[in-house]
């Protein structure tokens, strides 16, 4: 622990707010998880909650973001990485916070991780939909393809083109 007071109180802010940090982490990360349970079952009600919970969580994690609040401590605005982990290795006494900012890294990482393979999967099961109605409609006879909703809500006027074989 750091010797001053000034200190103490600097190592207790990063302490709290490293584990504020990864405790939002992990919450996002077990939403990035039930997303992709809802994904892979094909449960909208599911997927619509996993999406609330998944903006919530990065707004908090926004709000709560250590580099910010640690900026602040370090007296700085915006410090680059290496400036917060060098301020952090000054408070870090008994290595409980570089223990504490890698575990977050990797969680972080690992977030990130399941959110582009759940994009994929997005990505793979909206194709296969369109490339559904598509048949549908080229078996109905209609030449003609029924406007249909993009994936940012607009209304498109087509539903693509059926991938040749």
């Amino acid at each position: 622990m750091p010797e001053t007071p000034d200190a103490e109180n600097s190592h207790a802010l990063a302490e709290r707010c490293l584990r504020e940090c990864a405790a939002l982490t992990d919450a996002l990360k077990r939403t990035l998880q039930a997303e992709r349970q809802a994904l892979e079952q094909r449960d909208q009600d599911g997927l619509d909650n996993a999406l609330e919970g998944k903006r919530d969580c990065i707004a908090r994690l926004q709000e709560a973001d250590p580099r910010k609040r640690l900026a602040a401590d370090a007296g700085a605005r915006h410090p680059s990485p290496q400036r917060l982990e060098a301020h952090l290795r000054t408070l870090d006494q008994d290595g409980s916070l570089a223990k504490a900012w890698q575990a977050l890294q990797t969680l972080t990482g690992e977030c990130k991780e399941l959110n582009e393979r759940n994009g994929i999967l997005s990505t793979r099961l909206r194709n296969r939909a369109e490339q559904t109605l598509l048949l549908l409609h080229t078996a109905a006879g209609q030449e003609t393809p029924t406007p249909v909703y993009g994936p940012d809500g607009a209304l498109s006027s087509t539903i693509g083109r059926l991938p040749r074989s």
